[in-house]
């Protein structure tokens, strides 16, 4: 009899330490998939981000070339004019 009172309190605590592991199991999973989710997102915002600064990398590009020939070509203009005098 007392062998059967210390088998079921055995199952008893089993059972028991099994559904607080569950519970922490599913709090852990749900915490992890959250911040995966998160994780996305940030990647997601990140990456439009980078494309936006991409573009405009590309378009000062464009400028700063415009603006290199227009010194260039007043540089050499009034190199022109210095030399001639």
């Amino acid at each position: 009899m007392e062998m059967q009172k210390k088998t079921e309190s055995s199952t008893k605590e089993y059972l028991e330490r099994r559904s607080k592991n569950n519970i922490s199991v599913r709090k852990s999973r749900a915490k992890l998939r959250e911040k995966i989710t998160q994780t996305q997102a940030r990647v997601k915002n990140l990456a439009k981000e980078n494309k936006t600064l991409e573009q405009e990398v590309s378009k000062l590009d464009k400028e700063l070339g415009i603006l290199k020939c227009i010194f260039t070509k007043f540089f050499l203009e009034d190199a022109k004019l210095l030399n001639s005098k």
